[in-house]
C-alpha cells in the first residue's frame, strides 16, 4: 500500500513540473527588461518610502545661429545671355546593407541589436545624420539664391531655378544661354579624441572636419555640352571644429539623491551651425572668384555652333 501512495505522489509531482515547463514555453519572459524594470521600481520605491528627493541631473546645451549671407559684388552692365540656375544637388547619406535573417530566432536578435542601436543613437550625435535633417535643404536654398544673385550681379539673365538639368525643356533650351549645374558632395567626418561613460552619464569629445568636393559647371543645354567646369576641394578650406558632447545614461535619467554632481556640457548643434556658416562663407567666395563674366560671354561664338549642330 504504501509502495503505492508513493508512486502516486511522484506521479503527481512530475506532471506538475512538466506544467509549469509548458507554461514557461508558451509564455517566454523577457530576463534582462524584467530585472531592468524591477531595479527602477525598487529604486523609486525606496526613495519614496524614505521620503528622499532624487535631483535631475542638468545638461546644458549650446545650439547655433544658421548665418547663410553673403555679400554680392557691384552690379555690371546687363547683357542680353540668359542662364538657366539649377539648384544644388546633393550626394545623399549611404545607407549599409546589414545581413539578413535565416530564422525566427535571428531575426528577434537582429531586431533587438537595432533597437539598441537607435537608443545609443538617440544619445549621441551624428554630424552627418543632423546635417542632412536639419540643415540641408537651407543650405541648397542659401546657395541657389546666392549664385542666381551673383550671376544677376555680373550682368546675366536668369531663368529657373530648375531642381535638375533634366527639367529644363527644350523651348527653353533653345532660348537659354547657359546652364549654371553645380553639385556637392560634403561629408563631416568626427575625429573622437576622448570617450569615457560611468554610470550616469557618458563623455565625448573630438574634432570634427569638413571634406568632400564642390563641382560646377557651365553646360550649354541643348546640346549638354560642358563649356566650362571647376572642382573645389573641401578640404583645402582647412574647416575644422571640436566639440564635447556629455549625455545621461538610463540611470543619469532618474536622476541622483546628491545635488552635488556636474552640469553637463553639448556644444555639438553649435559646432556643427559654425561649420555651415563658415563653408556656405567659403564656397560662395570661391565660386565668386571661378565665374568669370569676360569668360562666359567669350563662349558666344562655340555656343551659337552648338545650337546650329544638327542631332539626330
Amino acid at each position: 500500500m504504501n509502495k503505492k501512495l508513493r508512486a502516486l505522489w511522484f506521479n503527481k509531482l512530475s506532471t506538475q513540473t512538466e506544467s509549469n515547463l509548458s507554461m514557461g514555453r508558451l509564455f517566454p519572459r523577457s530576463p534582462l527588461t524584467a530585472t531592468k524594470f524591477l531595479g527602477i521600481f525598487l529604486v523609486v520605491t525606496f526613495v519614496a518610502s524614505c521620503g528622499l528627493k532624487l535631483h535631475p541631473i542638468q545638461v546644458k546645451r549650446e545650439v547655433g545661429q544658421l548665418n547663410l549671407e553673403y555679400e554680392l559684388p557691384r552690379q555690371n552692365r546687363q547683357t542680353k545671355y540668359v542662364i538657366a540656375i539649377v539648384k544644388p544637388e546633393f550626394a545623399d547619406l549611404q545607407t549599409e546593407q546589414g545581413p539578413r535573417p535565416t530564422n525566427a530566432f535571428e531575426a528577434a536578435m537582429l531586431q533587438q541589436a537595432r533597437m539598441k542601436q537607435k537608443r545609443e543613437e538617440q544619445l549621441d550625435y551624428n554630424f552627418s545624420e543632423k546635417f542632412h535633417g536639419n540643415y540641408k535643404a537651407r543650405l541648397v536654398d542659401a546657395m541657389k539664391d546666392s549664385l542666381q544673385e551673383l550671376l544677376s550681379k555680373k550682368g546675366f539673365k536668369t531663368k529657373g531655378p530648375y531642381a535638375t538639368f533634366d527639367e529644363i525643356t527644350y523651348v527653353d533650351k533653345k532660348t537659354i544661354y547657359l546652364a549654371s549645374v553645380p553639385s556637392i558632395k560634403l561629408y563631416f567626418d568626427d575625429k573622437i579624441t576622448q570617450q569615457a561613460c560611468s554610470r550616469r552619464y557618458c563623455t565625448k569629445e573630438g574634432e570634427i572636419q569638413i571634406t568632400g568636393e564642390l563641382i560646377y559647371k557651365l553646360i550649354e543645354p541643348l546640346t549638354g555640352q560642358t563649356m566650362s567646369n571647376h572642382r573645389i576641394n573641401l578640404s583645402n578650406f582647412g574647416i575644422s571644429r571640436t566639440y564635447k558632447h556629455q549625455y545621461l545614461t538610463e540611470s543619469g535619467n532618474i536622476g541622483t539623491l546628491s545635488d552635488d554632481h556636474p552640469v553637463l556640457l553639448t556644444n555639438t548643434d553649435k559646432v556643427l551651425v559654425e561649420a555651415i556658416n563658415e563653408f556656405f562663407t567659403k564656397a560662395m567666395e570661391k565660386l565668386h572668384k571661378l565665374i568669370s563674366r569676360e569668360e562666359i560671354i567669350n563662349f558666344a561664338g562655340d555656343v551659337r555652333q552648338l545650337k546650329k549642330t544638327k542631332r539626330f
